[in-house]
C-alpha cells in the first residue's frame, strides 16, 4: 500500500536525496534505567510514546539540557541530529518510530553510532 502524505512546514524535513524515501515502522522497548545510546538516522525520523516517560538529550542542545516525552507525545528526529533517549523512569519505555530512509537502506543501517558528545560528559 502506498500513502502520500502532505504536513505544511515538514517537507524539507522528509527527504532522502533523488530518489524516494523508504518507511520503516519499528516499536522500541527501553526498559527502566536503559537507554539508545548515541546515534543518527540515515534520513528523518518520527517517534510517538506510546507508554512510560522517555528523557531525550541532544547533542546540539546547550549543556544537553534534557527533554521528557510522555505517552501520547511525538517528536522529529533530523538525520543530523546527534542523540539519546533514556529511560529516567521506573516503568518501560515503549517507542513507535517512523524512519524515513534512502531507497535501499539495510534494516541494520537504521541507526549509526555515534561518539560521546564533547559537551554531554554525563550523559552515557
Amino acid at each position: 500500500t502506498r500513502v502520500k502524505v502532505q504536513v505544511p512546514g515538514m517537507q524539507p524535513y522528509i527527504t532522502c536525496g533523488a530518489t524516494a524515501c523508504d518507511i520503516v515502522f519499528q516499536v522500541l522497548t527501553i526498559n527502566p534505567g536503559g537507554f539508545t545510546g548515541w546515534h543518527t538516522h540515515p534520513g528523518p525520523t518520527f517517534v510517538a510514546v506510546a507508554a512510560g516517560e522517555g528523557t531525550m538529550y541532544r547533542a546540539a542542545a546547550s549543556g544537553c539540557t534534557p527533554t521528557k516525552y510522555g505517552i501520547g507525545a511525538g517528536f522529529l528526529q533530523p538525520s543530523t541530529e546527534v542523540h539519546n533517549m533514556r529511560n529516567e523512569a521506573a516503568t518501560p519505555l515503549v517507542l513507535h518510530a517512523f524512519y524515513f530512509l534512502p531507497a535501499g537502506t539495510d534494516n541494520a543501517a537504521i541507526r549509526v553510532d555515534r561518539a560521546q558528545p564533547a559537551n554531554c560528559p554525563s550523559i552515557p
